[in-house]
């Protein structure tokens, strides 16, 4: 008898549940078989696939409804005659069509791959199956495992429905970086503990495969650099385009410090707004401050602009619609005068809204996930930044080529660590700001996602250099 196609595990105690399976109609009856597991532990699964006739097979979770002609398409599909580990598709999400993005070799445990991932049947095999370390978490560990060996490939077909009875909190996935999860890509400051730990358990074990993972945390003693006679410490840089107002709340931020010895520098990005001519006005009033002036809106530009142009031996970012507390700055340069080793210090932040007040739902952004490992799977180290220039410098300043309008501080980070320490400073120094207008919210959602990626994918190959692995290892990515 010819074997099945495809192969479906289902819980038992809900195989009759049609308001949340519909299996039976997608495809032809001799194309696939339905294998009824006891639930879905990894370890009930294991033992249910040693069952499995087909040479792919899909965990049905509750809710997922197979269109009719699900195992035809992907059956006929290139990705089915591809040695691909894993396919997925888009699908209707409360009849709404969700269509995802094609797999670009993201290693976190965020990337949507929606309700229902198709397993090449011999690969997971030739993992030794589902890790029952990660009851939770086991689909990540085997999307690590797969990583580089095996593709992902998606069918940018519609393959399915699902049907949620949570409420989408729309604040809450606004606010955040896209990827699966409520709060979108920083879903990670919000897991409870036991899936917290399996997913940096399954992603350090990854990191050793790789020959990337660091024992500890690097100590080099950063150069001092060279400073102008009566600089002051720090420099504060501003890149601006289109926010006069609020610009106006960042700089009296500034001015409002407990710390005297700083210098201010404005960078325009082209705005035609009047925001430059409100920088001008804000520079004449006080010596202290510089407003300079690009005619392309580039962050990473406008951030070197800044920084050639200042004399003070550290680099304090603030976004042109955030603010500092009164004591940001003094004791940010406290924290690094005292750890010569370090080459960034990083506070906490809150997130307030566009009239400056507290979501309190959302609380203190705190990013206590960080280690010298871990940043390579989240999405960001935190705010305040403050950074020693001579670093910046030994880096050759922020990446304006890949990194030109966005993931240039997540890049930099990722640089800074492999060499200096990163400290951090735990308390609110720094109020980020979420309104309609925020550069996060307008830009494009996969432009994002790809230049996170592509940062992580460049500090795989520069670790893989410094730890002496392989340096001809090439990426499928």
């Amino acid at each position: 008898m010819k074997s099945p196609f495809l192969s479906f595990v289902i819980a038992e105690k809900l195989s009759g549940d049609s308001e949340y399976f519909s299996i039976e109609n997608c495809g032809d009856k001799h194309s696939y078989e339905i294998l009824k597991s006891s639930d879905y532990s990894p370890e009930a699964v294991n033992r249910t696939l040693k069952k499995a006739g087909g040479k792919w097979f899909s965990v049905v979770m509750p809710g997922v409804h197979l269109k009719e002609d699900f195992v035809k398409i992907v059956a006929q599909s290139e990705a089915s005659k591809d040695d691909a580990g894993m396919i997925y598709g888009d699908y209707e999400l409360n009849q709404k069509k969700v269509e995802l993005y094609d797999y670009n070799g993201d290693w976190t445990e965020r990337w949507n791959f929606g309700k229902l991932r198709i397993y090449n049947t011999k690969a997971v095999s030739d993992q030794g199956f589902f890790d029952s370390r990660f009851p939770s978490a086991y689909n990540y560990d085997m999307l690590l495992k797969f990583w580089n060996i095996k593709k992902a490939v998606r069918i940018p077909q519609v393959l399915y429905s699902f049907h949620s009875r949570e409420k989408i909190n729309t604040l809450k996935n606004k606010l955040f970086f896209p990827a699966e999860g409520e709060y979108g890509g920083f879903s990670y400051l919000f897991y409870d503990e036991s899936f917290k730990q399996q997913v940096e358990k399954c992603f350090d074990e990854f990191l050793v495969r790789q020959n990337i993972f660091f024992e500890s945390e690097n100590s080099q003693t950063p150069s001092k650099g060279v400073e102008s006679s009566g600089s002051p410490a720090v420099a504060v840089v501003i890149p601006v385009h289109n926010r006069s107002e609020m610009l106006k709340d960042a700089v009296e931020s500034v001015k409002n410090q407990d710390f005297g010895e700083w210098e201010l520098i404005i960078v325009d990005n082209s705005s035609d707004d009047g925001t430059y001519e409100t920088a001008l006005k804000l520079a004449e009033k006080d010596g202290r401050i510089k407003a300079l002036r690009r005619q392309d809106n580039r962050i990473s530009k406008a951030l070197n602009l800044g920084i050639r142009n200042a004399s003070a031996r550290y680099i304090a970012q603030l976004d042109s619609d955030d603010f500092y507390t009164p004591s940001t700055l003094r004791k940010m340069i406290q924290a690094l005068d005292d750890n010569p080793d370090a080459g960034l210090a990083v506070s906490y932040y809150d997130l307030v809204d566009e009239k400056g007040e507290s979501i309190e739902e959302l609380g203190v952004v705190k990013h206590e996930e960080y280690s010298v490992n871990n940043i390579l799977r989240v999405d960001g180290a935190g705010a305040v930044r403050v950074w020693k220039k001579s670093v910046l410098q030994e880096m050759g300043l922020f990446d304006e080529d890949l990194f030109c309008d966005y993931g240039e501080d997540y890049d930099m980070v990722l640089k800074v660590i492999e060499k200096y320490r990163l400290i951090r400073v735990h308390e609110v120094l720094y109020h980020y700001r979420r309104h309609p207008g925020n550069s996060d919210v307008l830009r494009d959602e996969l432009f994002k996602l790809n230049a996170k990626n592509r940062a992580r994918l460049n500090s795989w190959i520069r670790r893989k250099k410094l730890l002496k692995g392989s340096e001809n290892e090439t990426l499928l990515y």
